[in-house]
């Protein structure tokens, strides 16, 4: 049998041939009641009234198309079924009976139908019946709490979202195939929590399986607590139930869907679209891929709507480029590919501003051919200004900060292709140099330059040579180049430039351009240039990002932008990101909200990225690895369920930095354990650590590109927070545990730095009363998080290391590690 992933072909939940095994496999006395014990038909058919009233017509039709399926399975089917249960007590009528009289309460679509259903399942199996033919008790108030556990969870299963249908088929994520044309049979999926809607990501699935008669796939990666009854010596082990949560059995019969969907329609697009649109089969997903480097090319997943219309966000791209376009249903059958040339845009000339490896005049923006103003001189140039430093090349010893005064810089003038006025400022290497010979290293922490521009949309320019830069960083490694202008600064750590590896670069273009005859470039050859500019209110690029995305500024919006050259020019490079984090400060005309204010970084692909940012009154100092346009945006955000939860301040807090963002239906689910993949999303959010440019590199095979959290996973492993497992795979569906939280936020604190003085060395991990159970490998990250305040016990004095942690857990974990560390305020 071919191996599948059958998460997209189950029709509904339903304990069939195995109902009978799960049933059987519970001891009595350890079936769970729901809420309360059901002593007659009524009571259930009361508790589930309100669900059915909610359903929609497409609710019912699928409730009915899989009981339909199940009921109408062919007698080779059922044969074949029966001879898998291990020991079937069971003959072939009397197991089919069974199931299909469960089918019936499991698949009812009205109230009527369910006491009808339930009233004839309690005279045909009583509990003489399980004991004569089975062997076991059950009493019919355990059979009517297993029964309202498994129809409830299926209904709200069919809550609508975009697509009842759909969610019902995603809801399981593991199983296998038995060999018939028309039918599946869905084994080995179980869930975690009695009462709760399952998501796509509530079940797992691995490629570690077990053939078993070349027809069953097996998923034994641990999440899931019982086998299936199958021959070879397999069986159905009893139901786990920990700390008031259950695991169930499922499996189901449903009907195999082969159909695909029709091949999508594609609206026409040229240069300047940032989206792509047409119809397709509705509730299908839509994926955009470019033909000649077979990458998706846009970021979220995008289904067409209930009338088959889509709308997918996309970069704009170059004309000429052909995009596939392909549907996929909820079964996981693929369209036929449509195909769309983009056109060349038919506006004049490129509005889309300098976007990268451009000339410190800010490039050919097809700006203005005006003769400039009779202040130049003839070449262009305006005298040398003077009035640029604030002091002596001095050192404030308090602070190690180095403001550089008129004899350390040459200022001029000039206008651009568009007519601005280009301020530059170019530091003297000789003059730094001497100027810091005297120095301690703690005396030259930073060192100051100041942009005085005449007008707000004036461009200033900072250019470091090499060896001013090399003479900073030999007194100070861990120094910084602070290069300010009015409203806004930007401090880069002059470790995290390397002149000679650049010198290098540009020595080899230059050989393969030259040949033999290209110099060798030194240190010396280069210079850094840092550019702190305010992006004009109109900029088109802007405007469209922040209308697109509903953001709301509450600042100017302002470029940083740092680009090695060689000195005459030849050979440029634009350094977009770092290693760590580079400072930024940006001033409002007020103070800013703290609470539900956050620095965002525009992106060129049209989307924002949240990034770590403290407030104090009017100043926003934002951190982030990456050059580009950032705002000042307030957010408020709250979610539909969070009302009475214990920390909703800090769940609000956080996802109004963009930083939580729940789930589809406008809830948090503080309730709901967290997943690797959801926790490594968060941290990942709340660092600021995806950068649009970086390639999906497939690190793990168990995180496929395009799915929501895969760049999120790989950004937090390049930054060593993130580990995979033993195996080489992330395990993405499995949850979080306090050991596992302590780690890797432990690791997260290592990457950001944080100050060891502030840390409550007299706490130890010793206090804990389950010490002893504390992994050996965790102690030293539990005991980090007990002394910085991050993350305490419970309150049994115990710390509960292999204990999952919650959704309203993590959020509070994550304001404690950020305002520990200064990302955000406290």
């Amino acid at each position: 049998m071919k191996e599948k992933n059958l998460k997209p072909k189950l029709n509904s939940i339903l304990a069939t041939s195995l109902a009978t095994s799960a049933v059987v496999s519970i001891p009595t006395g350890t079936v769970m009641a729901a809420e309360n014990d059901y002593q007659d038909v009524q009571d259930l058919v009361d508790r589930l009234d309100g669900v059915y009233d909610n359903l929609s017509t497409e609710d019912g039709q699928a409730l009915r198309n899989a009981r339909d399926a199940f009921v109408n399975a062919s007698d080779s089917t059922w044969t074949e079924i029966h001879a898998q249960i291990t020991d079937n007590p069971l003959t072939e009528e009397e197991f089919k009976n069974f199931t299909t009289d469960l089918s019936e309460i499991l698949y009812a679509s009205n109230t009527n139908q369910l006491k009808t259903a339930i009233d004839t399942f309690l005279t045909e199996y009583d509990a003489e019946w399980f004991n004569t033919k089975l062997g076991v008790s059950v009493t019919s108030a355990e059979m009517l709490n297993l029964i309202a556990t498994v129809e409830t969870e299926a209904l709200n299963l069919l809550q609508s979202s975009n697509n009842s249908y759909k969610s019902m088929l995603e809801a399981v994520f593991a199983g296998g195939e038995i060999d018939d044309t028309t039918m599946t049979l869905l084994l080995n999926a179980a869930y975690d929590k009695a009462l709760t809607k399952l998501q796509d990501e509530s079940f797992k699935y691995h490629d570690a399986y077990e053939q078993v008669n070349n027809k069953i796939s097996l998923d034994k990666d641990g999440l899931i607590g019982v086998l299936t009854g199958l021959k070879n010596n397999s069986s159905i082990s009893s139901n786990t139930i920990i700390e008031g949560q259950k695991s169930l059995i499922r499996a189901a019969l449903a009907e195999v869907d082969n159909t695909a969907p029709v091949k999508p329609t594609v609206n026409a697009i040229d240069s300047n679209d940032t989206s792509i649109s047409g119809t397709a089969d509705k509730y299908s997903e839509i994926f955009i891929v470019d033909q000649n480097t077979g990458s998706v090319i846009h970021a979220n997943p995008t289904y067409a709507d209930a009338n088959g219309n889509y709308s997918v966000t996309i970069p704009s791209q170059s004309a000429g480029t052909v995009l596939e376009v392909k549907a996929v249903d909820a079964a996981g059958n693929e369209s036929a590919v449509e195909t769309v040339t983009v056109t060349q845009a038919s506006t004049g000339g490129n509005t889309g501003g300098n976007t990268g490896g451009g000339t410190p005049s800010g490039g050919d923006n097809g700006g203005s051919d005006d003769e400039p103003d009779n202040t130049e001189d003839e070449d262009g140039t305006e005298d040398s200004e003077e009035d640029t430093g604030d002091v002596d090349l001095d050192v404030d010893p308090a602070d190690g900060e180095v403001i550089v005064d008129n004899d350390a810089v040459t200022v001029t003038k000039e206008k651009n292709e568009e007519g601005k006025t280009v301020v530059k400022v170019e530091l003297n290497a000789d003059e730094v140099a001497k100027g810091l010979e005297d120095k301690e290293p703690e005396q030259v922490k930073s060192i100051r330059v100041q942009i005085e521009k005449d007008n707000a949309e004036d461009i200033g320019e900072v250019s470091i040579p090499s060896n001013a830069l090399n003479a900073v960083k030999e007194k100070n490694e861990n120094a910084i180049v602070e290069v300010a202008t009015d409203g806004a600064s930007y401090k880069l750590p002059v470790n995290e430039v390397n002149t000679d590896e650049l010198a290098k670069e540009f020595s080899e273009q230059l050989k393969e351009e030259l040949g033999d005859e290209a110099a060798e470039l030194t240190s010396d050859d280069v210079e850094i240039s840092v550019q702190v500019n305010e992006v004009p209110e109109d900029d088109e690029q802007v405007v469209e990002n922040v209308t697109q995305n509903n953001l709301r500024p509450v600042s100017k919006v302002i470029e940083f932008k740092v680009e090695a050259r060689t000195k005459d020019g030849s050979k440029k490079k634009e350094i977009k990101r770092f290693k760590k984090y580079v400072e930024r400060e940006i001033e409002g005309d007020q103070e800013f909200d703290m609470t539900h204010s956050t620095a965002v970084r525009l992106n060129d692909d049209g989307t924002f990225t949240a990034v770590p940012t403290l407030f104090d009154g009017t100043k926003a100092t934002v951190k982030s690895m990456s050059n580009s346009k950032y705002t000042i945006v307030e957010n408020d955000k709250t979610f539909s369920d969070i009302e009475d939860t214990w920390n909703q301040e800090t769940i609000e807090k956080l996802a109004s930095k963009y930083i939580i963002q729940g789930k589809l239906d406008g809830t948090y689910a503080p309730k709901d354990h967290i997943k690797r993949s959801e926790f490594t999303t968060l941290i990942s959010r709340a660092l600021g650590l995806v950068d649009e440019e970086v390639d999906f590199e497939g690190m793990f095979p168990d995180v496929k590109e395009g799915k929501w959290y895969a760049n999120h996973v790989e950004a937090a492993v390049d930054a060593g927070i993130i580990q995979g497992r033993e195996d080489g795979t992330f395990d993405p569906d499995s949850y979080v545990t306090r050991n596992e939280t302590a780690a890797m936020i432990k690791r997260a604190m290592d990457f950001v730095s944080y100050d060891k003085s502030e840390l409550n060395q007299d706490k130890e991990v010793t206090k804990y009363e389950d010490y002893d159970q504390i992994a050996k490998w965790s102690r030293d990250n539990v005991e980090l998080l007990l002394q910085a305040e991050i993350m305490s016990g419970r309150g049994n004095g115990n710390f509960d290391p292999y204990g999952d942690i919650n959704r309203a857990e993590m959020a509070k974990v994550l304001d404690e590690f950020l305002s520990f560390v200064k990302l955000i305020n406290g």
